[in-house]
């Protein structure tokens, strides 16, 4: 499972997407991004489509937990990314914290 404080996606779920999709996971992938975007944009014109962000947002993870399985990026592999914001905006003083 997909998962954090945040949001959790079910493997099986993820998989089955893989296996549904897997020949346009990237298409999709970036159609869902754009479609975010968008809805990003929506919003700073001050339009009512709070549930079409959710909406998006959900795509974009989808997606991209799909991408990770397809490229075996782990768990691990986005926290140590996290991990190296937080050092750079110095919301942590050193890789030990």
């Amino acid at each position: 499972m997909v998962s954090n404080s945040t949001f959790s996606i079910p493997d099986m779920f993820v998989q089955r997407c893989l296996s549904t999709f897997s020949h346009n996971q990237l298409d999709i992938l970036q159609e869902e991004c754009a479609e975010l975007i968008q809805a990003c944009a929506k919003l700073k014109r001050n339009k009512p489509v709070l549930e079409n962000l959710k909406e998006e947002i959900a795509h974009v993870l989808i997606s991209s937990a799909v991408i990770a399985k397809m490229y075996n990026i782990t768990e691990e592999d986005i926290l140590h990314e996290v991990r190296n914001k937080e050092i750079k905006y110095g919301f942590k003083t050193s890789k030990g914290e």
